[in-house]
C-alpha cells in the first residue's frame, strides 16, 4: 500500500518526511486514547501485511487516522502553521508510483517498507 501525501506546497514537504520518519511506532498513534490503541494497531497491520483483504471503509479510515495524526503532529512542531496547513494536506492510497517531477511537493510512503520518497 502507498500513501501519497502533500500540502501543494514544496515549502511544507519536509514536515510529512519528518511525519513519516517515524510513523509506525510513534506518529500514526499521537491522538489515539489509550482504549483504542489495540484497535488502530490491528488496523495498520492489517494495512500493512494483508493490503488486500481491506475493505473500502477500513481504508477511509486508515487515510483519516493518517491525517488525524499528521494534524497532532503539525500542532505539537509546527503550530504557527497549524491552520494553513490543516486546510491544505491531502491524502490518497495510490496503485503505484510513476517516475515524474511533481515539484518536491509529494512525499510517497511505502507502507509495507517503512518508507519514504519524496516526488
Amino acid at each position: 500500500m502507498i500513501i501519497r501525501a502533500t500540502f501543494k506546497d514544496n515549502h511544507f514537504t519536509e514536515v510529512l518526511e519528518k511525519y513519516f520518519d517515524d510513523f509506525g511506532y510513534i506518529n500514526y498513534y499521537l491522538n489515539i486514547s489509550d482504549e483504542n490503541y489495540r484497535k488502530e494497531e490491528k488496523k495498520l497491520k492489517k494495512a500493512v501485511f494483508k493490503p488486500e483483504k481491506m475493505k473500502k471503509e477500513e481504508i477511509k479510515a486508515l487515510i483519516d487516522q493518517i491525517k488525524n495524526s499528521i494534524e497532532m503532529f503539525i500542532a505539537k512542531f509546527y503550530n504557527e502553521h497549524l491552520e494553513y496547513l490543516k486546510d491544505t494536506i491531502y491524502l490518497e492510497i495510490v496503485p503505484y508510483v510513476e517516475d515524474k517531477w511533481e515539484n518536491g511537493e509529494v512525499v510517497y510512503f511505502f507502507l509495507s517498507k517503512q518508507q519514504y520518497v519524496g516526488a
